[in-house]
């Protein structure tokens, strides 16, 4: 019984395994994407109603809104982009990855931040369909200062 047990349930953990590793390489690819800052390979990589949660409190939603906050973002961070996955759990046709980010320019203090990403199966495989990003996307909506505050006369 137990050995009908193990092999009744080995495909259900070949699959799981198969869909981790294509998460892991879309994602890897979204950053290669990203620091490439590839309008066209970004949105394939991404469901049409895809959502980015920026470090605002408003919503991008759609393909074309999160790819001009993923080119903000991308302009501001370099070539540099690395993500390390810390975990990805499948569940049927979702998933969810949890994620390390960071990025360097040259001659700059070295970033970092998390990402929480939901992954949906498609006809087309695995596109991001929510993203969170600690300290890169939300960085690149931050409005520059008109002047330097200290540099300010007092009257």
């Amino acid at each position: 019984m137990t050995l009908l047990l193990f092999v009744a349930c080995t495909p259900a953990i070949a699959d799981e395994a198969a869909d981790r590793q294509a998460i892991e390489s879309r994602a890897q690819q979204w950053v290669a994407a990203f620091d490439a800052q590839n309008a066209t390979v970004l949105v394939s990589l991404a469901t049409a109603d895809v959502t980015v949660l920026d470090g605002t409190d408003r919503l991008l939603q759609g393909a074309n809104a999160a790819s001009q906050a993923w080119l903000r973002a991308a302009a501001i961070t370099g070539d540099t982009l690395v993500s390390t996955t810390k975990e990805i759990v499948v569940s049927h046709d979702v998933a969810w990855r949890a994620g390390l980010l960071s990025y360097q320019r040259s001659g700059a203090q070295k970033h970092s931040g998390q990402t929480l990403e939901i992954w949906k199966r498609t006809s087309e495989g695995w596109k991001l369909h929510r993203q969170m990003s600690s300290n890169i996307i939300d960085a690149s909506l931050r409005p520059a200062p008109s002047e330097p505050m200290l540099d300010r006369p007092a009257h």
